[in-house]
């Protein structure tokens, strides 16, 4: 077993390249050879299994348990992405409630969702600072390949000018056909890798869905759906279509850059490709702020049609409605015949059926109140009682000459005309009752006459 001169990442004795960064292990044939050679002595030695232990099972030097401590400090990424798939999920959750609308379309759910969303969203931006802090801070900088290493390499001038463009993971790139960074980066592995003019267009389009799902909740599938699809076609195509760019690209270089020597022209390519972790980094923070502004709507929003309410045609009131106006016409056919006059009636359709109404008497000009009990089996109409002479009763009650049975006159008479009174208030009652539930039964109708 063998370690890699440039990244000291373990390696298999029949590697030629460099798993992890890249490097060519035969640029310098020697120092391997000399290191070969020295690792031998100490594979010969044979320890029994009896005398072996957790703590010889690893050389003196304890290079092993360095690496999984230092895999081991890797954890810290996993909190801005937690945070960030929890904010993902709950703000998902709470725009597909939204859009379902349940019962009444109140959904308390939905703003807990969203609520627990923004708060998710907003405690990634400071872990993802620290993150990236402390990574750049451990992160020890990977060495590129010098132009000589790359020009002794044993690889065609097309390899080796892809190599110096891409970097140290050139290996990985062009032998794994699924890109794993591209596919959980997405867009922004793409600027990172210097493709600028795509993954600026990813973003935008992110942003546009972003803002514009706050005025259609329709388009927060089609975000969800837009993302999921770039990270797979990303990840299924991007090694290969990067590739492919690069090597157009390191082939205009060659064109323009015909008078620079061969290690001149490597610099070059290292210099125009690799990556770009800090301008990433500042769309990436600029996206994060960006999407938490539309979020909260702090824009304005485009004013909403107004949906029209939908009446419900109640049938049973209308039928009420038009025996009401047959009774009514006939009560005003007969008074018509007696020279008196009615303007318009009240109609009673609940339990006990009635008319009520007031009449003048053309000749006279007195008016009175009359009420009538209505049969609709037999389709007649009789009087109950009309407030006719009600002032001499209410005269005699004063001076005290009124008789019992007069009293008893009275008494109906008075209750006739209280409630003729009353019933105006009885219809508005009637029809608030009816608009705050529909299922409400109204019985109170009012029947205007023609003169």
């Amino acid at each position: 077993m063998r370690r890699c001169p440039n990244c000291n990442e373990e390696l298999q004795d029949y590697d030629k390249v460099c798993t992890n960064c890249g490097a060519f292990l035969d640029v310098v044939p020697e120092q391997l050879d000399e290191e070969i050679k020295e690792e031998e002595p100490v594979k010969e030695i044979k320890e029994s299994k009896k005398n072996r232990n957790l703590w010889n099972q690893y050389p003196i030097t304890e290079e092993r348990p360095k690496e999984k401590q230092e895999k081991k400090r890797k954890f810290y990424w996993k909190l801005p992405i937690l945070l960030l798939i929890i904010a993902i999920l709950f703000y998902t959750a709470s725009k597909v409630t939204e859009i379902i609308k349940l019962k009444d379309n109140i959904l308390p759910i939905t703003k807990i969702f969203k609520t627990l969303g923004i708060i998710s969203g907003i405690g990634t931006i400071p872990s993802l600072f620290i993150v990236i802090l402390i990574f750049l801070i451990k992160r020890s900088p990977s060495k590129l390949m010098e132009p000589r290493e790359i020009l002794n390499a044993n690889a065609s001038p097309t390899e080796q000018r892809r190599m110096a463009y891409v970097g140290n993971h050139y290996v990985k790139i062009s032998r794994k056909k699924f890109s794993i960074p591209a596919f959980i980066g997405n867009v922004f592995y793409v600027i990172y890798r210097k493709r600028y003019l795509l993954g600026l267009t990813g973003v935008i389009i992110l942003i546009l869905l972003i803002g514009l799902s706050q005025y259609f909740s329709w388009l927060t599938i089609i975000l969800i759906i837009y993302v999921l699809l770039t990270s797979f076609l990303l990840g299924f195509t991007f090694n290969k279509k990067y590739l492919i760019k690069v090597t157009k690209k390191a082939k205009k270089i060659r064109d323009k850059k015909k008078d620079l020597n061969a290690e001149e022209i490597i610099k070059v390519y290292q210099k125009k490709g690799g990556t770009d972790l800090f301008f990433t980094i500042i769309i990436l923070v600029l996206f994060i702020i960006i999407s938490l502004i539309l979020n909260s709507m702090v824009l304005p929003k485009f004013p909403k049609k107004e949906k029209k309410e939908e009446i419900k045609v109640d049938t049973l009131y209308i039928s009420k409605k038009e025996n009401c106006k047959a009774y009514s016409e006939s009560v005003s056919t007969r008074y018509q015949e007696e020279n008196k006059e009615i303007h318009e009636i009240n109609c009673y359709l609940g339990d006990e059926k009635y008319l009520i109404f007031e009449t003048i008497d053309l000749k006279t000009n007195e008016s009175y109140i009359a009420k009538y009990n209505i049969n609709q089996q037999l389709g007649q109409l009789s009087l109950i009682n009309t407030t006719q002479q009600l002032d001499e009763l209410k005269e005699k009650k004063l001076q005290g000459t009124i008789q019992n049975e007069e009293l008893t006159d009275l008494t109906e008479k008075e209750k006739i005309e209280n409630e003729f009174n009353e019933f105006d208030e009885k219809i508005k009652k009637d029809q608030e009752e009816y608009k705050k539930d529909n299922t409400y039964v109204r019985n109170y109708i009012k029947i205007k006459l023609n003169k």
